[in-house]
């Protein structure tokens, strides 16, 4: 695909890993997302507020802290990090067989909670 669109005339800007791994409840999903250098966490999109705030309590999580946004602002705000201004964002080797679980087969514990 990268050779389409070189051919097309467009340039590369950036390339970034990452896992996700989306599970469903009727219109609501939930997407366990893996990025390097973060916990894994977990995005909830639904058609409209109400049930987002139902999906968080399904899990258990408290919508008060929820954060609304784009990764590249997580990685601000939990990393320090503007990945946008990094041409690459890459997983170490190491961490590239593992998406979405930790060592032990587990899952982690959800640490953000993005809206509808």
């Amino acid at each position: 695909m990268a050779e389409i669109l070189r051919s097309l005339g467009l340039s590369e800007v950036r390339y970034q890993e990452n896992y996700r791994e989306e599970w469903r409840l009727g219109e609501v999903a939930f997407d366990f997302d893996t990025w390097p250098d973060l916990p894994t966490f977990v995005e909830i999109e639904g058609p409209d507020e109400a049930s987002v705030r139902q999906a968080a309590a399904l899990l258990e999580l408290d919508y008060s802290e929820a954060r609304f946004g784009s990764v590249d602002e997580i990685y601000k705000s939990e990393a320090g990090r503007d990945i946008l201004a990094e041409p690459t964002l890459l997983f170490a080797d190491g961490d590239k067989n593992s998406p979405a679980r930790t060592r032990d087969g587990d899952r982690p514990t959800p640490v953000t909670v993005e809206g509808y």
